[in-house]
Formats: structure tokens, sequence, C-alpha cells
């Protein structure tokens, strides 16, 4: 039978078998002795086996070795030397922190009048990355819809898409910031957080309150209630934002804190540390999206208020000497502006310290000093003039920044305490004084200045500030002049053993001999209401001794009172409005006159008390005081001083 090769491989294949068993046969019937013996392996070759197999299990077994080597070091390196590392890694990824800020303590005068304090305010932040799927959800909610219209062969339109663009526009509306700068960090999706605001005004963030949850679009226009959508990965923080009540009283003293809320300079600066508290921090479980994770996990931890401080200034002390100030370098005009300190002979308390031009301390990064616009514009203009010989703009743009820092930073400085002064001067209002007791000058004297003059026993000639002289003047003129001829003359008709009475009197010539306790003593026991009665600082004695007429005890009752009031219209001032204003603890809830007196004659801010209710409502509940037409609710409610006590107590305790 034929056989069909099916390739020419094929037929290649079977003719070598044909022609190899050809071969085979005739080798075989020529050798066939050979063909029955069994081959058997040489000695050597079977050594080179055994050598091999040896050397193959023994690489196996250090390759073994070596790799539970790598292992275990890589598990111990990941259980045992990184696992701190590691673990904060974790915790940073699957927890989220935000910052409870800590209320920065209040500055008051002696007289416990606020002169600064911080008042809530909101930052407002974004995510870059929660907002990029915030669009992406509303486009998958967009393209579902339309699907389902086309289906139904119904038409769709398309809501606006609050997308980057959207967010940005309004931001940059409310907040004043650039909007391209918004949509720019808005592309950065891996970033989690990012704040754009700082300290945001009440009304600025209650705008961008609206914005967020869709009352109005990017223009500020309403949105219909249909319409709104609630805008994702914009929210606010609460933060605080410090408020200067005098605007430009004691600037040079105060100082004031930045728009990271640190204290730059004057006492702000100095007593940051006491001021500032401590943040407090919450911390909840979430994934990188901000998402919850499956276990409930949130650990807050409380904000440290800061101290407050009272210093020895006296803000109406204060308020006369810059007035005064003010006055006399425009009547005199003074190029180099004025200081002033008003000192306590008996402690050496300085009651009032002025740098005049002053600044508003609420808005210190603006120049108010006309002198120095003048100073900062011929600079500036300088500048210009050699823009082009500058290497790049930006060296030119940091030398115009350079001269507006300056200039800025030149009347921040408080002239009183960082500038050098002839010791001389500073005997001048004693001199004065010493002549106008002992009358020797009156407001009628007159003095001639040639521009110098000689004392007897000093062979040089001591000079006025004006070498041409100031001629005839009056005392007034004088002491506007600060003419040394003149004062020489009030200091040589008071003799000499008059003069070193007056020094002694003034305390130039001894110390106070007041202890730190003995002043403690006198800061914080013996002024405030104590010090105005003379009888007690409680209320109830201060009460029972105004009754039967004693003057004093009226004052300190209504000077109270006063005090009160102005805190109401501060406060008010800060917030933009009250909602109310609650009376508790102490005098608050337990003496009715008091509240009477606080209250009365504050229509004009929609403070409307029910004088009669306020005189017959109950003690230890809580009571609504104001009639139902007062704009703003008064209530009185009252404490539970030892709860709190015992709650801080525990608190101490355990830390």
């Amino acid at each position: 039978m034929k056989r069909t090769v099916g390739s020419k491989k094929g037929a290649f294949l079977l003719l070598a078998l044909v022609l190899r068993t050809d071969a085979g046969g005739a080798g075989m019937r020529g050798d066939r002795s050979m063909a029955h013996l069994p081959r058997r392996k040489s000695d050597a070759a079977r050594r080179a086996n055994q050598v091999i197999r040896s050397r193959t299990v023994l690489v196996m077994l250090l390759l073994g070795i070596v790799t539970f080597a790598v292992l275990f070091w890589k598990l111990y390196d990941i259980q045992i030397r990184q696992h701190s590392v590691l673990q904060e890694k974790a915790i940073e990824q699957q927890t989220r922190s935000a910052v409870v800020n800590a209320s920065r303590g209040t500055v008051y005068d002696r007289n416990l009048n606020t002169l600064a304090i911080s008042a809530t305010a909101e930052d407002v932040n974004i995510s870059p990355m929660r907002i990029a799927e915030f669009v992406e959800s509303q486009k998958e909610k967009q393209e579902k819809a339309a699907k389902k219209a086309a289906d139904k062969g119904e038409t769709y339109t398309a809501p606006i898409l609050r997308d980057q663009a959207y967010i940005a526009k309004g931001l940059s509306r409310i907040l004043g910031v650039e909007q391209e700068t918004l949509e720019t960090r808005m592309t950065k999706t891996n970033y989690d957080y990012w704040n754009i605001k700082k300290r945001a005004d009440q009304t600025v963030s209650d705008e961008v309150r609206r914005f967020i949850n869709g009352e109005i679009d990017p223009d500020g226009n309403e949105v219909p209630e249909s319409d709104r959508v609630k805008l994702q990965g914009v929210w606010l923080q609460p933060s605080s934002k410090r408020y200067y009540l005098y605007g430009s009283l004691a600037s040079g003293v105060l100082g004031f804190v930045n728009s990271d809320g640190v204290g730059s300079v004057g006492l702000e600066a100095k007593y940051d540390d006491t001021l500032t508290g401590t943040a407090g921090y919450t911390i909840s479980a979430r994934n990188a999206a901000g998402t919850e994770l499956m276990y409930n996990y949130e650990q807050i931890f409380d904000a440290e208020n800061g101290h407050s401080l009272v210093l020895t200034l006296d803000a109406n002390v204060q308020m006369s000497l810059e007035n005064g100030l003010e006055s006399m370098l425009k009547k005199y005009g003074a190029k180099n502006g004025g200081t002033g300190i008003v000192m306590d002979v008996n402690s050496g308390a300085i009651v009032a310290m002025a740098s005049y031009p002053n600044y508003d301390l609420n808005d210190y990064g603006t120049i108010f000093d006309d002198a120095l616009k003048t100073k900062l514009d011929t600079e500036l203009a300088k500048i210009d003039a050699k823009r082009s010989t500058y290497e790049s703009e930006e060296a030119y743009a940091e030398a115009r920044s350079a001269a507006i820092n300056s200039a800025v930073q030149s009347q921040w400085r408080n002239k009183c305490i960082d500038s050098t002064y002839e010791p001389g001067s500073t005997y001048k209002p004693i001199t004065l004084a010493a002549a106008l007791e002992e009358g020797k000058v009156t407001k009628n004297s007159t003095f001639y200045c040639s521009g110098s003059t000689r004392v007897q026993g000093w062979n040089k000639a001591i000079w006025c500030s004006n070498h041409s002289g100031h001629g005839q003047q009056t005392l007034i003129e004088a002491v506007g002049h600060s003419c040394n001829p003149a004062f020489i003359s009030m200091g040589l008709s008071v003799g000499t053993e008059t003069y070193y009475k007056y020094l002694k009197s003034f305390g130039l010539m001894d110390k106070t001999g007041m202890t730190a306790k003995e002043m403690d003593t006198y800061m914080n026991k013996k002024s405030g209401m104590l010090g105005i009665s003379g009888i007690s600082s409680d209320f109830r004695d201060l009460g029972a001794a105004a009754e039967k007429g004693d003057e004093r005890a009226k004052l300190a009752l209504d000077m109270f009172v006063y005090a009160v009031k102005k805190y109401i219209g501060s406060y008010a001032a800060a917030l933009n409005g009250a909602d109310a204003i609650v009376f508790t603890a102490g005098v608050g809830e337990n003496d009715r006159e008091v509240r009477a007196d606080i209250l009365k004659d504050m229509e004009y801010m929609g403070i409307v008390a029910d004088f009669d209710y306020n005189m017959t409502c109950p003690r230890g509940e809580e009571v609504c005081i104001s009639k139902p037409e007062s704009k703003v609710k008064i209530f009185v409610i009252p404490t539970d001083e030892e709860m709190t006590i015992a709650r801080d107590t525990a608190r101490l305790v355990t830390k």
C-alpha cells in the first residue's frame, strides 16, 4: 500500500528514517557482540557527577540561607528598627487633625479698660483634592441624567457646573485674592489642604459661608433654593483676630499682632509667649480623600488660652498726653515728632508713654505720618528713576519693597525707649514744676533766647537747638521750643538747695523702697474698687456705703458701671453688633441695682430692659429681663462656679 506524505518536511523525515535503518542494520550485522554489552560510565565520570550534585546542593543551601537572612533582616527592620517611624506614617495617613486656636490674652490698662482683645474670626481653606472629586462627581451625575433623558427622548439641559473656575471666581470676589492664583492652586490635586485667607472678618466669613452653601453665585447674586448645590472642598475654620479698641492709642507701647497671630513689636512681642496660649487639636480617623474610616476615632486636645496683661498705663492720661503732643507738634512744626512719658513718682509706674506721630494698630501696614509719606515718595521716585540700572525686574521690585518696609517699620518705633537723648531735657519738666511751685515763674513770664547762654562755673556756651535763638517768648512758647536758655533761667531762679529738694521729692535721689511682693500687693490688692473707694472691693459693702452717702463708694460704683457700658459698646463695635447680653456670676447674677444702672439709656443700641422684672425676677434661675421689642436679648444666667473649679482641677490633675 502506498503512503502519501503530506509535506516535503514529512517526506524528508521518512527518508531519513529509512536510510538510518539501513545503515544500522549493516552495522549491527558487522559487530553483533558489542551490541549486547551494557554501557558503563567510568569512575571518573561518576565522581564528576557526584561533585556536581554536591555543589548544587551546597549552592542551593547557601542561597536559602542568604534569602532567609535577607527576609529576617527586612522583617526586623520593619518591625523593630522602623516601628515608630512607620507607625507615625500610618497614623498620619489614617488621621486628619484640625487646629483649635487658643484665644490670645486681653490687654488692659490700670483701670481695666480693654486696650487689646481677640475676637472670633475664621480661616478660609480649600482642598484641591476634594474639589476635583466634587467636580468629577457632578460630571458623572450630569452624564447619567443626559443618558436617561436621551433614552426617554427628552431634552436635557445641564445645570451650571460648580468647577474650579466657578469656585475660584466666587472666592476671588469675596476674599480679594487673584482668581488665577486660586485656579492654579486648585490644579494641585495631590494637596488635601491649603489656607487661602487667615482671620477673615465676620462679614467676610459669612459671605464665604453663603457661597459654600450655594445660596449665592460667584457674582454674589441670590440662587433659587431649588438650584442650590453645597460646595465641597471649601470650608471655614474657627480662628481669632486681634482688635485694638482705641485704634492708635499707645500704639508705640502696645505694638500689634501680625497676620500669623504673632506679636511683632511692643508689648505684644515682649509678652508674646504669655499672651499666646497653647493651641489644641481635634484628631479624627480619615483616609486620604477625607472620608471617615470604618472604625470611630476622635480625640480632642483642648486649647489653653493665653494669659491677660494689666498695664500701669492709664488710658485717659495716655489720651491726654497724645492729644497734647499732637497739638504742640502741629503748633510748633517739630520735624522729628515728639515723645512724652508720665510716671507715678511714688512707685515709678509708667502711667502714659507716647511717641508721636503714631499709627493705627488695626491698620499697621498703612503710613499715617505725612512727613514719612513724603520721605517715602521721594525715595520711591529715586528708585523709579534708576529702574533701568537694576539687573532685573525682581531686583527693582525688591528695592521698592525694602524702601516701603523701612518706612513702615520706622513708624512702629517707640522713640521713648529705642532712641537716645541728652539727659538734660529729661530734667526740664522737673525744673518747670519746681519754678511754678516756688512762684518763680507764671503763665505770664517771658524769656529771651539769643541762641545760647552761659552759666557761672562753666566756661563754655550752652546752645539752644535753634542756634539763631527764639527771641522773646512766653512760658508756653519756651516749653514748646524746649528752649535751653529759658529752662536754665528757671533753674537758676529756683536755686541749688531748693532744686535738690524737688529732685528728692520726685524720687530721683532715692530708691522706691518697694519690694516685688509689696509691688504685687499694691497692684493686685490695693488697686481697683478698693483703691477708688478706700472701703472694700466687695460690692455689697460698696452698695451699703453708697446708700449711706459715701461719695467715694458712689464714685467706685459709677466708674464700674461706666466701664461695663464701655465694654458693651466696644465689643458691639468690634463684633458688628450683639445678639445678647448675659449677666452672670457674682455681681452680674446678684446685684439688681448695678444691672439696672448698666442697662439704663442703652435703647439707642436696641437694648430695651424690663427694669421692673429685673428687680423682681427669681434668683438662681435662667431668666430673660429684656422686653419683647428689644433687638438685643438680656439674660441673667447663674454660674456653677464650684463645678467649673472642679473640672479645671480634674483637668490639671490628670495631665
